[in-house]
């Protein structure tokens, strides 16, 4: 999995666009058809966007000649938006502070996982193009061409009763702004397996004029909610070409340092993870050997969703 530095770079391009504020508004007639999807903002509850008071001003008089009963029918004037804020990018690694200042784009009162494809112009460096924060994302795509698409997968842990995920459309208007509104759920069961998976997608297909000439622009977001139980800890087990082990060291999820040095002596590495099953204990191990440099380690936040974390892995470069 790439890191937020390398995923950006990757993704360079020239754009234009402009900053934006962060603040919750009614859409006021403003012209939806003319802004793109981009992508999706997850959230474990749902966004109540919906202006009451204001439906309830312009139609006070309807309402009364019901005899006061309050039908709301998915009206558009009355939808509200949730606006991001455009804020430097803070990165996790130690060369953040090499590194110019790169901007993105942050809903900074919600809790929830950012997945969209967003455009900056910035004063002293060239337009580029980028994919919002992927700490949570485990398998991410890109594809550019006729057709744009982002795709993903978000673990998230097993729940006893109902739950349901939220993706929220992501969308960015003409002068830059970014914002999102209320979207649908995604139900999961209390006997849900850990093998169970759900997938949802959006996509739009815009036409705009290019030199004359009408064009169309197809997008498309894909999201796959994975289950997956919480692991209780992480033995790392050092092996020798004998298999003997020349260390063995145990692990929290939330205490995995960001590398790990092995011995000049190991040859391959098992990772036995403990994981917590209503049912039974499950002990999973993945085999590393010398040509593995990475290894994905999984952390559980406060909404039951999964970070996704790359842990490195130094080869002969340490003493048992």
């Amino acid at each position: 999995m790439m890191n937020k530095k390398t995923f950006l770079i990757c993704l360079v391009l020239l754009l234009t666009i402009s900053l934006c504020g962060c603040q919750l508004a009614k859409e006021d007639g403003l012209e939806v058809e003319n802004d793109r999807l981009i992508g999706v903002f997850i959230t474990p509850e749902y966004l109540d966007l919906f202006d009451f008071d204001s439906y309830m001003q312009d139609n006070i008089s309807s309402i009364m000649k019901k005899g006061g009963n309050i039908t709301i029918e998915q009206d558009e004037k009355y939808q509200g938006r949730i606006y991001a804020e455009l804020k430097p990018m803070i990165f996790d690694d130690s060369e953040s502070d090499e590194t110019p200042e790169v901007l993105e784009y942050v809903f900074e009162e919600l809790e929830g996982i950012p997945f969209f494809r967003y455009e900056v112009t910035q004063t002293d460096f060239e337009p580029y193009s980028a994919i919002s924060s992927v700490d949570y994302l485990n398998d991410t795509h890109l594809y550019i061409g006729d057709e744009t698409s982002i795709e993903g997968t978000i673990y998230v842990m097993p729940n006893k009763g109902f739950h349901a995920y939220y993706t929220n459309p992501v969308y960015q208007s003409n002068d830059g702004q970014v914002y999102l509104t209320a979207g649908t759920g995604i139900s999961l069961s209390g006997d849900t397996s850990e093998r169970a998976a759900f997938t949802q997608t959006l996509e739009e297909t815009r036409t705009i004029t290019e030199n004359g000439e009408e064009v169309e622009e197809k997008f498309k977001v894909t999201i796959k909610i994975a289950v997956k139980h919480p692991t209780v800890s992480i033995n790392i087990v050092q092996m020798d070409a004998e298999s003997n082990i020349v260390l063995s060291q145990e692990y929290m999820p939330d205490t995995m340092p960001g590398e790990l040095k092995f011995s000049k002596d190991t040859s391959y590495v098992i990772v036995e993870s403990k994981l917590a099953s209503p049912y039974e204990e499950i002990i999973k191990r993945e085999l590393l050997d010398l040509e593995d440099d990475y290894f994905t380690n999984y952390i559980l936040d406060d909404n039951g969703f999964y970070q996704v974390s790359s842990v490195r892995l130094i080869w002969g470069e340490c003493t048992p």
